[in-house]
């Protein structure tokens, strides 16, 4: 049998919440389980010392579109465009304040932040001073 050499005592709790910028390398039309269209999309997000991906799930519905905007304002796309698709999502970049989900290791969005919001944020404040939910 070999050692596995895996330095127990070397172990982080997970990727660390905060700023990151991020980059949509994909993103689809979807219906979702209570029949409404909505869209999946894959997030390449990173910063000078982490890179991971992230699966982000919109509802196209009237109370759940704000997540749509919030998307569309970091990333610098016209939100009100009635000819908006994908292909306008697909390949954009921002930022985003990263969370941690509940019971979970792994990062989801918080919030996305428009470049302006972007340069006000900062990590010492704390993350939910900065990020209301």
């Amino acid at each position: 049998m070999a050692k596995l050499n895996h330095n127990p005592e070397e172990i982080e709790d997970g990727i660390p919440e905060g700023l990151y910028d991020f980059q949509v390398t994909s993103a689809a039309l979807t219906e979702v389980r209570t029949g409404n269209n909505g869209m999946t999309m894959v997030l390449n997000a990173f910063n000078n010392d982490y890179n991971f991906t992230v699966y982000e799930n919109f509802t196209f519905t009237a109370k759940s579109k704000w997540k749509l905007k919030r998307l569309c304002e970091a990333i610098g796309v016209e939100f009100d465009s009635e000819e908006l698709d994908t292909d306008d999502i697909e390949g954009k970049a921002g930022k985003a304040v990263f969370r941690r989900k509940k019971g979970d290791m792994y990062l989801e969005v918080g919030k996305f932040l428009t470049a302006e919001e972007a340069e006000g944020w900062t990590a010492d404040k704390g993350f939910e001073d900065n990020v209301p939910f």
